[in-house]
């Protein structure tokens, strides 16, 4: 399964996306996308949004700030469903 993971920048028309990859299964494509994903967070920072992409499946997540105003990328997991059959555009 193809996965792909972006990032739409402020005053950008276009999602660049930075990184991709083949997985041999849901599971797999869906952890090796968030891994990257948050590797993009952390190198941006908090941006207007983030694209990722699975099988086909969009996610968009817009990263936060924790109590502390550090950077909160602890939902990605949540974009994304644990099993491909209850897959649909999810939203952070």
């Amino acid at each position: 399964m193809r996965w792909q993971v972006g990032v739409l920048r402020p005053v950008a028309e276009n999602v660049d996306w930075t990184a991709r990859g083949d997985a041999a299964d849901w599971a797999t494509a869906r952890r090796e996308a968030a891994d990257a994903l948050r590797g993009l967070i952390v190198g941006e920072g908090r941006v207007q949004e983030y694209r990722i992409e699975v099988d086909g499946m969009p996610g968009i997540v817009w990263p936060g700030l924790d109590e502390r105003g550090a950077l909160d990328a602890a939902g990605i997991d949540d974009v994304m469903p644990g099993e491909r059959n209850l897959a649909h555009t999810w939203t952070l």
